[in-house]
């Protein structure tokens, strides 16, 4: 129960965006729409079709789960590692044994059918310790992070999500109004999304502003005076808030950066900048023609 209640709740915010969507879009063509011109009708219906288009898309697709091949290629990696620290803590513990008794270490034939119970709790919490610390020696090293959640590989720009409970590839952020993380799979879809909403809102502002002008100097129904009043002011909020928020996607893309890149502030941050063509190239595609196209 307790699963399945935390599924359906994380859908809440989802369905209110929807809600909200279709609110907006009702009011428009109860007030406004049989008051406009053909071409304003066709251009604010094509950018809300885009708009829900590139919106299925944010929510299904993959944002960008980290391929098999590395992770088969790092347990390789791993497994040689493993063997070598082995031997390492093996080495490490007859060296230790030899300072406490004065005596060098032999070698002798390991008896399997007896069990060793020499190991004291010291010895024990130093081989534990011994073993932590080259773990964390090798999570530290460039290339090879390991995420101590999902136990696989973490290549350059992967982070882990907590609500997701999976590790992405270029991971933006976790959107809650869509139910998915924003990563390299999606990213373009999320930008497309927010540019379809700033440029369908500010038409839809500018489109109901006669109306408003009406209701507020005309006489005018109360209930459809309150309903007016409020559409407008809602839809000039909205824009500036999407319109500020899209700015602020494009910068980043401009930048090559992330969200949580952006916000960690990391010295090689500027790396990853391949120059304002190539930048776009990598979230938009190569081909100019279908930039702005959610294909």
């Amino acid at each position: 129960m307790g699963y399945w209640y935390l599924v359906a709740m994380s859908w809440v915010p989802s369905l209110i965006l929807h809600g909200v969507v279709i609110f907006i879009y009702l009011n428009w063509c109860i007030f406004t729409m049989k008051n406009e011109p053909l071409w304003m009708l066709i251009v604010i219906n094509v950018i809300g079709i885009l708009f829900y288009y590139s919106m299925c898309k944010v929510v299904w697709i993959e944002p960008g789960a980290v391929s098999q091949e590395v992770i088969v290629e790092t347990w390789k990696q791993w497994d040689q590692y493993l063997e070598q620290e082995q031997q390492r803590v093996t080495e490490q513990m007859k060296s230790r044994r030899s300072q406490k008794s004065g005596k060098p270490v032999t070698e002798e034939p390991e008896d399997k059918s007896v069990v060793n119970y020499d190991d004291d709790e010291d010895t024990k919490q130093y081989r534990e310790t011994i073993k932590l610390q080259r773990a964390n020696e090798l999570l530290e090293k460039p290339g090879k992070r390991f995420c101590r959640k999902c136990f696989i590989p973490k290549p350059p720009r992967t982070h882990h999500c907590s609500q997701c409970k999976n590790c992405w590839r270029k991971m933006d952020h976790h959107c809650q109004w869509v139910n998915n993380c924003v990563a390299i799979e999606n990213y373009k879809y999320f930008f497309l999304m927010i540019l379809y909403a700033s440029i369908g809102l500010a038409f839809l502002s500018f489109s109901q502003y006669k109306t408003y002008r009406d209701a507020i100097f005309e006489e005018t129904d109360d209930y459809k005076l309150v309903l007016i009043v409020l559409h407008f002011h809602f839809l000039m909020l909205m824009a500036i808030l999407i319109s500020g928020f899209t700015v602020f996607h494009l910068f980043l893309i401009v930048q090559n950066k992330t969200t949580l890149e952006y916000l960690e502030k990391k010295r090689d941050g500027d790396n990853y900048n391949k120059g304002l063509i190539m930048n776009i190239q990598e979230i938009l595609g190569s081909n100019p023609l279908i930039w702005f196209l959610p294909i």
